[in-house]
């Protein structure tokens, strides 16, 4: 009974370091799309992470503003981001993508935020845990916390790639297929332009003879 008090007790502390939100979208063009992160405490420290998966040139702007409107973070054409930030306010932030540069292109991206704070252990459950070395606890919670982190953000790089890369092949087999078939519409023009250019000679020549 003491071992799974230490546990939900070690449970809380992981809930209360790290809180994450993952999503991917469609940013349709000429289209401004926002978020919000609610901030409870300050001090917070938040990893904002962000990639274009597909379309046109894998760019958009996006700006971070807090409560009081003032700008955290900014970038303009820019494919992909990792910025870390200290949350000095309390309240709402705003997390704002624009694709306005792009007049007919929509893109899929795929955001991260992650927040973590270094509140301490709750009190509940000391009982339970006054045979542990919480410190060390807690630090190898954190090394794991920060190792799967670690992993997540590695797998994210890797499937982005994977993305822009298919993409670009897909790209690259259009544009091969479209000029293929200018160049065979080409060859038939020519060859039709050669025939009426023949035809028309011999025409007038054999007219001179008569």
């Amino acid at each position: 009974m003491r071992f799974l008090g230490f546990k939900f007790a070690v449970l809380l502390t992981l809930l209360t370091w790290v809180h994450a939100i993952e999503l991917t979208f469609q940013l349709e063009n000429q289209e401004r799309q926002c978020y919000h992160l609610e901030a409870p405490f300050t001090g917070e420290k938040c990893h904002f992470t962000y990639a274009v998966q597909s379309g046109g040139s894998f760019d958009v702007d996006y700006i971070i503003t807090a409560p009081s409107k003032k700008t955290v973070a900014l970038g303009k054409k820019r494919r992909q981001a990792d910025i870390f930030f200290t949350l000095e306010e309390k309240g709402e932030y705003e997390i704002c993508f624009d694709n306005h540069m792009s007049a007919f292109t929509d893109k899929i991206l795929t955001m991260e935020v992650v927040m973590e704070n270094e509140l301490s252990m709750p009190s509940l459950n000391r009982d339970s845990a006054k045979n542990y070395n919480p410190n060390s606890m807690q630090a190898t919670v954190m090394e794991i916390s920060t190792a799967l982190s670690e992993i997540d953000r590695i797998q994210t790089y890797f499937h982005t790639r994977e993305s822009r890369n298919f993409s670009t092949v897909r790209s690259t087999e259009s544009r091969i297929l479209w000029f293929s078939i200018a160049e065979a519409l080409m060859v038939v023009g020519l060859s039709a332009l050669q025939v009426f250019i023949v035809k028309t000679f011999f025409k007038h020549s054999g007219r001179r003879g008569v």
